[in-house]
C-alpha cells in the first residue's frame, strides 16, 4: 500500500458531553511529497469567538446545518468536566435530533483525498479532547465525529454513552457491498472508557486509490481500531463530485455500532437531559 502526503486539521476543543469539546482542535493534511504537513489549530479562547447559545455558528469560518443543542462555553462553568479552568470548550448534544441529523461543521483546510480528486495530499489528521460535562456517563448522549461536512465517506468517530461508560467506535461501508442497505455497513465499538475524565481522540485517515481507505482512531495516545473503519469511497460515493476532505463536522447521532458489527443500530432516541 502507498501512502503519498497527508492533510490535517487539528483542533484543540474540548467536546462535553452534553459533550464540552477542547479549547483547540487540531487539523493536518500531509501532502504527496515530503513537503511539510498543511496544518491549522483552532482555538476557542482567540480573539473572535464569543460565548453562548449556537456560538462558534458563523464564527471564524464554523457553519450549522440544521438547528441543534451546541454552544461555546467556558470550563469554569463546567468544573466537573475536568477541563483546564482557563479554557472554552464546545458544548454538544443531541438533545434534540432532527431527521437525517443535524451538524456544526469546522473552517477547511487544504483538502486530502485520493490522488484522483486533485488533493496534493492524501492522509488527514484531527486531535481533540472530549469530556463529560457532568464529570459522568450520560446514558442516551451520543455524537458522531465525522471527518468532512456531515459526511461518512471520509470517516466517522461514533461517542455513545451507555449506562456506565463512553463507547467509541465507528461505522463504514466496505468494498464489494451488494447494496447500500444498512446491513451492508460494518461497525465496531473501538474501546469503552470511563466517562469521569477527559479523553485524548486522535483519528487519521490515510486515502488510497482502488483500495479499501483506512482510519486509525488513537485513544489517550493508544490505538484501539485496528486501522479499521474507514469508507471507502469509491464503493459509497461512486466517482461524481467532490470526494476530498477539509474540514470536521459533529453530528447528533441516532446510530451506533452493532454487537457483532453487522449494520448498525439506528432509530436511537434523542438524549433531552443532556440539554446545555
Amino acid at each position: 500500500m502507498s501512502t503519498w502526503g497527508n492533510s490535517g486539521v487539528r483542533i484543540t476543543a474540548r467536546i462535553s458531553t452534553a459533550v464540552v469539546a477542547a479549547a483547540t482542535l487540531a487539523l493536518i493534511a500531509a501532502p504527496l511529497t515530503a513537503s511539510a504537513a498543511t496544518s491549522t489549530a483552532i482555538d476557542f479562547t482567540a480573539a473572535g469567538y464569543t460565548v453562548g447559545f449556537h456560538s462558534p455558528d458563523k464564527q471564524n469560518g464554523w457553519w450549522m446545518a440544521k438547528s441543534v443543542d451546541f454552544s461555546l462555553v467556558e470550563n469554569a462553568d463546567f468544573a466537573a468536566s475536568g477541563l483546564p479552568a482557563g479554557g472554552r470548550s464546545l458544548q454538544f448534544s443531541n438533545a434534540t435530533q432532527q431527521s437525517g441529523g443535524a451538524h456544526l461543521v469546522s473552517p477547511t483546510i487544504d483538502p486530502a483525498g485520493e490522488p484522483s480528486t486533485g488533493a496534493a495530499a492524501n492522509t488527514f489528521e484531527t486531535t481533540f479532547t472530549i469530556a463529560s460535562a457532568t464529570g459522568g456517563v450520560q446514558p442516551g448522549l451520543g455524537v458522531d465525529v465525522a471527518l468532512d461536512g456531515a459526511s461518512r465517506f471520509g470517516g466517522v468517530v461514533n461517542f455513545r454513552h451507555t449506562a456506565d461508560r463512553l463507547t467509541i467506535g465507528s461505522y463504514w461501508y466496505p468494498a464489494g457491498a451488494p447494496d447500500d442497505s444498512v446491513s451492508s455497513w460494518r461497525s465496531a465499538v473501538f474501546t469503552s472508557v470511563d466517562p469521569s475524565v477527559p479523553h485524548v481522540i486522535r483519528a487519521v485517515a490515510v486515502f488510497l486509490e482502488d483500495e479499501p481507505d483506512i482510519l486509525q482512531v488513537y485513544v489517550d495516545g493508544t490505538l484501539v481500531s485496528g486501522g479499521s473503519g474507514a469508507t471507502t469511497w469509491e464503493a459509497y460515493s461512486g466517482s461524481d463530485g467532490d470526494r476530498s476532505v477539509d474540514s470536521l463536522s459533529f453530528k447528533t447521532t441516532s446510530s451506533a455500532p452493532t454487537a457483532d458489527g453487522i449494520g448498525y443500530q439506528f432509530n436511537l432516541p434523542e438524549a433531552p437531559d443532556t440539554a446545555g
